[in-house]
């Protein structure tokens, strides 16, 4: 946990768990890049055991985490109005004035 930040411990029953912010945050994106659909680690896994750890260290590597990840990047860039956005770098080339009400 203290290594990355996105990860927070949570409470399943009388045992702890961690979970993915960034994945619970974008879990229809991460789905996308699933194997099966599911995502247990934007609901929370049990942390007790190596094996179960190692679920984590997997899923910190998995496509549907970086994916996950890039849409997290993407969502703050647009919502910061930044040039690096490549929608709102389209934008501003064009009247400023209409590209603020198109955001707000």
């Amino acid at each position: 946990m203290q290594t990355f930040s996105m990860v927070r411990k949570i409470k399943l029953g009388k045992r702890s768990g961690l979970k993915c912010m960034i994945c619970f945050d974008q879990i229809t994106e991460a789905k996308k890049f699933s194997r099966n659909g599911q995502l247990p680690m934007a609901d929370g896994i049990r942390c007790d055991g190596k094996r179960e750890l190692m679920r984590v260290v997997d899923h910190l590597h998995s496509d549907s985490h970086g994916a996950a990840c890039k849409a997290d990047e993407t969502q703050r860039l647009w919502l910061t109005q930044s040039d690096k956005h490549p929608w709102i770098k389209v934008l501003k080339n064009h009247e400023s004035e209409i590209i603020k009400n198109l955001i707000q």
